[in-house]
């Protein structure tokens, strides 16, 4: 009987210092701070989420676009560009996330990887079209 109580509270400081116990903490709270936070700017229906399948994957859906036809390569950087402002790609990036899945109001999925380059692409593609190139 002791040795049993021993054993279960062995287990508990275990789960207690289990470094992806809290690792999956920090990315829960990573995404609900920027659900919260984007949402707050407008974003209605914005969500991010750690991913069921892969726990370096965020989530993050849109309900709001709603079109026919699955999104462009263009339409998909645009938007990962507004997203993936260089702030929010270093809180996911800091909480663990490496690549990312888009959901659209179709719940189409589209992958994508957390990075800069989205927000580059775009800033670079709105500077031509502001030069007149």
């Amino acid at each position: 009987m002791k040795t049993a109580r021993i054993a279960v509270f062995a287990a508990m400081l275990c789960c207690l210092w289990n470094p992806a116990v809290h690792a999956n903490d920090e990315k829960q709270q990573a995404v609900q701070q920027l659900t919260r936070s984007y949402q707050k700017d407008g974003w209605d229906g914005l969500t991010f989420k750690v991913s069921e399948k892969s726990k370096s994957t965020v989530v993050i859906h849109q309900p709001n676009i709603n079109q026919n036809k699955p999104l462009t390569p263009g339409q998909l950087t645009t938007l990962m560009g507004a997203i993936l402002e260089p702030r929010t790609v270093g809180r996911l990036r800091k909480a663990g996330f490496t690549k990312g899945e888009f959901l659209d109001g179709a719940l189409r999925k589209y992958d994508f990887e957390v990075s800069r380059r989205y927000h580059g692409e775009t800033q670079q593609f709105f500077k031509k079209l502001a030069n007149g190139r």
